[in-house]
């Protein structure tokens, strides 16, 4: 009777010992999904913010183009 009763108490004790580390595997799994998740964010803002920038500079570019365009016909009206 007393190995029955200690059976039980080692089974009850392996019991909540594999709940715990299952419980702290999940924690962990957890906060390593967070921080992946959290380096996906900044990367995706990176990325938008260089389409952003890159926006902003083809404008840049487009009226540069357009104004010595502009500026290269009013150059060659003048030769003529």
């Amino acid at each position: 009777m007393h190995g029955d009763v200690l059976y039980r108490a080692r089974l009850a004790s392996g019991i909540e010992l594999a709940e715990s580390l299952a419980q702290a595997v999940r924690e962990a799994q957890a906060r390593l999904l967070g921080r992946a998740q959290e380096g996906a964010r900044q990367h995706e803002a990176k990325l938008f913010e260089g389409m952003r920038q890159q926006a902003k500079l083809e404008a840049e570019y487009r009226t540069i183009a357009l104004q010595v365009g502009t500026a290269g016909q009013q150059l060659t009206v003048r030769v003529r």
